[in-house]
């Protein structure tokens, strides 16, 4: 012990000697604040710090504004704190930017503005100051000294979640959880959220309010994913498209919507299941999924005559907008062949949106009269369409399903349905696809 003390006192005086007063001043500071090597001493460290701190060294006003807030050999004073913390700032000591930033949100000290608060936050933020950024991103979210701005706020929480700030990550799967600032995605929270939790932050009850929304196979992916690794860090990349039951737990839809494919969801009000690709066709864009769970309805195909121009027809679909809520457009069929008279495909001017490919196009007694598969915005030529939404005809699908020896039921069309009996009766049987990459 008495080593060490003399040790000390040798290095304190060759401090004095060879390094300038606020500096070594500063230096033995945080010897005694820290307890380095030495026993812990308040009293001595604040001592020091004020000798450096008032000669103009920022790093001691600031520790001395730490010890008057937290009450560390001095009484505690938030208004002195305030002050010492100040003149570290306006000298450029990014933390204490972020600290009187704080002071200012809480009213620590000083009047609450969060004008000022957000102010000095960015200030600290322009000096890299990297845990100001959730903070920033909090002010963004609740309008707090500025403009709401929710995609501001996920951005600012992105930029601190990638750089491992746990409570960033947080954050970042709240916004996912609830669609703030970027398009609402429970895999992507859950697995930012599982991120926060492994990096010491509790996430546990966030988990819980979004795992009953989820279904075993997104959970599965969720908690194998990890955002950091991802080549895109901010988002799960799937996509979306439509297919309908033609028996009991075989989906048919468009090779498009699941060619490149890991993993395969189905989803509708009341009914969730994984699936597998069991038979394709890349030429002719027609894909059959077998469910994991059987569905009870299947949409049946029209019997006898074809459609003719000028036919009214339903299409029915989920758009990649609308989340898992079934949309229905009608139009008639405007032509019974493609772009360049190709004569597996039929036009109609029953609006389609992205989301749609792989929905039925139905008659008007709610049989399947084709495959929708695209929304054309310009032709060959490069000119631009208007109404021009191209289906696959029933005849080329059933011949698809019959060579890959897949069931399906056919049924005349003998009276007209009003529009909302179609959507009742077909809804039950319409999926959204879900594809994993």
């Amino acid at each position: 012990m008495k080593i060490v003390i003399v040790l000390f006192f040798a290095l304190h005086t060759l401090l004095l000697a060879v390094v300038p007063n606020s500096d070594a001043a500063y230096t033995l500071g945080l010897i005694y604040k820290n307890g380095e090597g030495i026993q812990q001493d308040y009293k001595q460290a604040f001592k020091w710090l004020v000798e450096s701190a008032l000669e103009g060294n920022r790093d001691a006003q600031l520790e001395i504004g730490d010890m008057y807030y937290f009450g560390q050999g001095v009484t505690k004073n938030y208004k002195i704190s305030y002050s010492w913390y100040m003149k570290a700032a306006k000298q450029g000591n990014a933390r204490a930017q972020h600290v009187i930033g704080g002071m200012y949100f809480y009213g620590r000290g000083v009047k609450k503005d969060y004008q000022k608060a957000f102010e000095w936050f960015m200030k600290s933020s322009e000096n890299d100051y990297v845990d100001v950024w959730p903070m920033i991103g909090y002010m963004y979210d609740n309008g707090y000294g500025v403009k709401k701005d929710y995609q501001k706020a996920f951005e600012w929480f992105m930029k601190s979640a990638e750089n491992g700030l746990p409570v960033g990550q947080y954050n970042v799967g709240i916004m996912y959880a609830n669609g703030r600032g970027v398009k609402k995605n429970y895999i992507s929270a859950y697995a930012w959220f599982g991120l926060a939790s492994s990096n010491g932050y509790d996430a546990s009850g966030a988990i819980d309010k979004i795992e009953p929304k989820m279904t075993k196979n997104q959970i599965a992916i969720a908690q194998k994913y990890h955002p950091l690794e991802s080549k895109q860090k901010s988002k799960i990349r799937d996509s979306a498209g439509t297919g309908f039951f033609v028996f009991k737990s075989k989906v048919l839809t468009n090779y498009h919507v699941i060619g490149s494919c890991k993993d395969i969801e189905l989803i509708r009000k009341g009914y969730a299941s994984v699936a597998k690709v069991t038979a394709k066709d890349a030429n002719n864009d027609l894909a059959v999924l077998e469910a994991e769970t059987a569905n009870s309805n299947a949409l049946k195909f029209r019997d006898g005559t074809g459609v003719r121009i000028g036919d009214e027809v339903v299409a029915l679909g989920y758009s990649l907008d609308i989340g898992a809520t079934i949309k229905l457009t009608s139009g008639s069929i405007s032509a019974l062949a493609g772009l360049e008279d190709e004569t597996t495909r039929l036009q109609m001017s029953a609006p389609v949106e992205p989301g749609n490919s792989g929905g039925p196009l139905l008659d008007k007694s709610g049989h399947v009269v084709g495959v929708i598969y695209a929304k054309v915005e310009k032709s060959i030529s490069g000119r631009l369409t208007q109404n021009v939404n191209l289906a696959i005809k029933a005849n080329v699908a059933q011949m698809f399903l019959d060579a890959n020896n897949v069931d399906y039921k056919i049924e005349p069309s003998s009276h007209v349905k009003d529009l909302s009996d179609i959507a009742e009766e077909a809804r039950e049987s319409v999926v959204k696809v879900i594809c994993h990459h």
